[in-house]
């Protein structure tokens, strides 16, 4: 497998190229790659301005392999193998995209390869040394905090987590979960803003953190309408014990909302709701690690 051209050269929809074993047509790599966070997506517009260049490669192409970091899409997969079956019919190349899902399995299947491009990951090391490596650079991830948040486009609030790599080494395929008693007794609606939460190739790199807006607060509390009858949402926390500031600031809004009035009595009862987390991750050697938890909304009467 070669590189095609070197950068400021037209490269007719192809980085790199090569034949295959049992093959003696030519096939070509275009590789695409896009954001996890906030995520970007791969369209099949793009695709189709690549193979159009890729048409123009000399000798004609036997195969294109779209590879990307872009999460596995089966309504892109089918749109894919429409166009694959069009372009053969009229004499040109197929084409198939390699989405990230794809290459992270070939990866890990295939540690020669792995140990090249990942060599700060992979060492020669024996059984033994492999584990006391592990021990002492281990991938651990903690959710350090909860929050309400409003994110751009959005005009509600977000239940938003923050996960923050502690560990020595890059944390992979990072999702996040909650529910009240079982894994599916809360529903999640797919958003712009959130919809990295939907995949399983989110990345945090060791030192960093990100925010993770899961769902609308005002979904949740709809889907939560029974448990939290006659009380207001105040605020979510990590802790049990709903934090002064909050029973504070909540009461001076009950305050404004009645101060103009000649009398009035301000009496609230305060509660929380739990919810379990649950978060899961691997590191760059294939382990993964699941962490079950709990975060609380935090209530005050109506």
């Amino acid at each position: 497998m070669q590189s095609n051209g070197r950068n400021g050269q037209k490269q007719q929809g192809v980085d790199c190229y090569g034949k295959q074993k049992f093959s003696k047509g030519w096939t070509g790599i275009q590789c695409k790659r896009k954001e996890t966070y906030p995520e970007s997506i791969l369209t099949y517009g793009q695709i189709l301005k690549e193979v159009e260049e890729a048409k123009a490669f000399k000798p004609a192409l036997e195969h294109l392999i779209i590879a990307t970091t872009y999460r596995r899409c089966s309504a892109l997969q089918e749109k894919v193998r429409e166009l694959s079956d069009d372009l053969t019919s009229k004499g040109y190349f197929s084409v198939v995209v390699s989405f990230w899902d794809d290459i992270e399995g070939l990866l890990n299947k295939n540690t020669v390869v792995a140990k090249e491009y990942y060599k700060d990951y992979y060492s020669e090391l024996s059984e033994e040394e492999r584990k006391l490596f592990l021990i002492k650079n281990p991938t651990k991830i903690n959710l350090t905090n909860v929050k309400l948040k409003k994110w751009l486009g959005v005009p509600d609030e977000f239940l938003t987590f923050n996960l923050t790599n502690v560990g020595e080494m890059p944390a992979l395929s990072c999702s996040l979960r909650i529910f009240k008693s079982n894994e599916h007794d809360i529903d999640f609606k797919k958003h712009s803003t959130n919809s990295h939460c939907f995949i399983d190739n989110l990345k945090i790199d060791k030192d960093s953190d990100v925010d993770y807006p899961l769902i609308l607060m005002s979904e949740l509390i709809e889907q939560l309408r029974d448990d939290l009858t006659n009380y207001e949402v105040v605020g979510v926390g990590l802790s049990s014990n709903i934090p002064e500031a909050i029973t504070e600031e909540a009461m001076q809004k009950s305050f404004n909302e009645v101060k103009h009035l000649e009398s009035y009595h301000i009496n609230h009862s305060w509660r929380t709701f739990p919810l379990f987390v649950k978060y899961k991750y691997s590191s760059p050697f294939g382990s993964v690690t699941e962490v079950v938890t709990g975060v609380y909304i935090y209530l005050k009467s109506l």
